[in-house]
């Protein structure tokens, strides 16, 4: 729990941009809001696509009642619940109207609601102040183990609300803080996915002046 795609998910998380005009000179990173909009929302092998803005994801210091705690945090996008399935105990996912709106909702985990409000339930509809923002809890889920990794979470919020959510670095427009998870049929999609992959960045190669992208 709640990995129950574990063997069909897989992991993008950075690729190595080159420029042309330099050979000495590359830049290894995770991918722009502009990457994940262009190249990797519209794929078509692949059953769900999911970004998560790894600059934001780690530890949130939240005080309450005199208390400073300490949650690890995800930033991420409706997708997120297709391929992990937590187990909700009240409430729901932010949903897609949400995250468009770039509304500050949270789901937060059932030890989360715990040490905030003394309860495991009844928090869907409280507030909880993460960094400047007040966030509605929209959900509480059971919360995995830690080592569950990559799904591992106590507060999970829509990567809109994320200060400077459509930032670019340097001056790749396809550079970036987010990574990907991809789930898949099988094999046989995953290879379909890869090629389909190496095919973006080829076309991305070729047509583009300045920059030209591989799996790093």
């Amino acid at each position: 729990y709640p990995d129950a795609n574990r063997a069909n998910v897989y992991y993008f998380d950075i690729s190595s941009f080159k420029p042309k005009t330099d050979n000495k000179g590359r830049y290894v990173s995770a991918y722009s809001y502009k990457a994940v909009n262009e190249w990797f929302y519209t794929l078509k092998n692949a059953k769900v696509v999911s970004a998560e803005c790894a600059s934001r994801e780690g530890n949130i210091i939240i005080k309450r009642d005199n208390r400073s705690y300490e949650f690890k945090g995800i930033y991420t996008d409706v997708n997120f619940f297709d391929v992990y399935k937590y187990r909700f105990i009240e409430g729901r996912p932010f949903t897609k109207s949400d995250f468009d709106g770039e509304l500050n909702k949270a789901v937060i985990s059932d030890k989360t609601a715990q040490a905030l409000y003394g309860s495991k339930t009844g928090a869907v509809g409280k507030t909880v102040k993460i960094g400047p923002k007040d966030y509605t809890v929209c959900g509480v889920i059971e919360e995995p183990s830690v080592l569950a990794g990559e799904s591992y979470a106590n507060i999970i919020m829509p990567y809109t609300t994320s200060e400077g959510y459509r930032f670019e670095l340097n001056k790749n427009a396809y550079v970036g803080h987010y990574t990907l998870r991809f789930v898949v049929e099988g094999k046989e999609q995953a290879e379909a996915l890869r090629a389909e992959l190496v095919n973006v960045f080829n076309r991305f190669s070729n047509s583009d002046p300045d920059w030209e992208i591989d799996f790093s």
